[in-house]
């Protein structure tokens, strides 16, 4: 039995599966005559050749310009088996034979080592092996479940200190990273309050970066909201009021969130609510020259702004009160304020059109709680609460008075 199967796990094909039926021989490289093709700039014509004799898989440089490794040493010929990992230029690939693909099929290489694993951390594309990790990490805390993914990392439960915490972790690659890493624990170590996800710890391993925080047992806003689309309003109202009071406490600490979302919304089963995410948050007055990658604090499209989309360096709280507003849009219509499809369509909305009051999409939604919504949406800042002080205010009237009128 000749066939075989190849997983590709780096480069210009990473993702994708090929499975051979019966080849005597497979030449790879980037040739159009190769009959593996690979569109990769570091391979050779003809690169490498695999090729089946006397029952068994071989791997055979072709003279290649940048050689061909396995298990990270450079060979000319060598006897394969399932689960081996060959690296050919920028590409590398998995070999299986079908009958053992499901038990091999999960190993990666370890982004620090090579070495194949099966038992890996995963951080956006990167994969860690358990044996680095430990070197990393040296026993300062452990993680359990992946619980999210970031726009830098990874966020995991785990323990700290005899404590369940949530632990993000960075791969530390580019120094606009470490920017950011940099202003995120900067940012927090500013606030405390009980609507803010609160940061325990931070530190940096050589590969990585960390942040140890709270751990909320509970769900995001738009994932609560998703599951229970019959929760009355003044619940959902009452969600957005604590986050009002969280941007009283941010405000006062001079601290611009500048990407509230439903997802940046976590919901404890207490039903308290906590902001999260601080990852492209600002500091007020201070230059963010420096610290933030091109194109970066835009926040969230469909809660943005219009002066966050055109100057995000230069924003204020209004800018949080704009997004707060829109994520209370979301809660009460089960939509953003605008869904134009492409980004262009949608930032042309924001920048130049109104949406519909929330009591168009939501009968339920009282005149005065339209009222609200639609000045924290005002293109114009200087037209929305100058202050969350001021929102947060009408807020907490408005979910007591709907309380009330719901208990009656």
């Amino acid at each position: 039995m000749s066939e075989l199967h190849l997983t590709f796990i780096k480069g210009p094909l990473e993702g994708q599966s090929l499975e051979f039926q019966s080849p005597q021989t497979i030449v790879i490289g980037r040739a159009s005559t190769a009959h593996l093709r690979i569109p990769d700039g570091k391979l050779s014509r003809h690169h490498c050749k695999l090729f089946y004799l006397n029952h068994t898989w071989f791997i055979e440089d072709l003279g290649s310009k940048n050689g061909t490794y396995f298990e990270g040493e450079k060979i000319h010929r060598k006897a394969l088996q399932s689960g081996d990992l060959i690296l050919v230029g920028n590409s590398g690939m998995t070999f299986f034979l079908p009958h053992e693909l499901q038990n091999l099929q999960n190993l990666r290489f370890c982004t620090l080592c090579n070495s194949k694993t099966s038992d890996f951390i995963s951080i956006k594309e990167n994969f860690i092996c358990q044996t680095c990790f430990l070197q990393e990490t040296k026993g300062l805390f452990t993680l359990e479940n992946k619980i999210g993914l970031g726009g830098m990392g990874a966020v995991f439960q785990g323990s700290w200190q005899n404590q369940r915490v949530a632990i993000k972790l960075i791969f530390s690659e580019e120094s606009w990273i470490e920017s950011n890493y940099l202003r995120e624990v900067k940012t927090l170590s500013r606030l405390n309050h009980p609507n803010i996800v609160k940061l325990f710890d931070a530190g940096k391993t050589p590969h990585f970066f960390y942040l140890i925080m709270e751990y909320v047992d509970g769900k995001n806003l738009y994932s609560l909201l998703q599951e229970n689309p019959e929760l009355p309003l003044f619940h959902r109202l009452h969600f957005i009021a604590q986050i009002g009071f969280a941007l009283c406490h941010s405000f006062a600490k001079k601290v611009i969130h500048r990407d509230i979302t439903p997802t940046n919304i976590l919901i404890t089963s207490l039903k308290v609510a906590k902001l999260s995410d601080f990852g492209i948050a600002k500091i007020q007055d201070q230059s963010t020259s420096g610290l933030t990658k091109s194109g970066e604090g835009k926040g969230t499209l469909e809660y943005a702004p219009p002066e966050q989309i055109t100057n995000a360096l230069h924003v204020d709280q209004r800018a949080d009160i704009y997004s707060l507003g829109s994520t209370l849009y979301f809660c009460l219509t089960g939509r953003p304020p605008f869904q134009e499809q492409g980004e262009g369509k949608l930032v042309q909305a924001i920048l130049n059109k109104y949406p519909l009051p929330p009591s168009h999409f939501n009968p339920k939604v009282p005149c005065q709680i339209d009222e609200i919504v639609m000045k924290c949406l005002q293109k114009d800042p200087n037209k929305r609460y100058q202050r969350p002080e001021e929102l947060y205010k009408e807020l907490y009237y408005w979910f007591h008075k709907l309380k009330e009128r719901q208990m009656q």
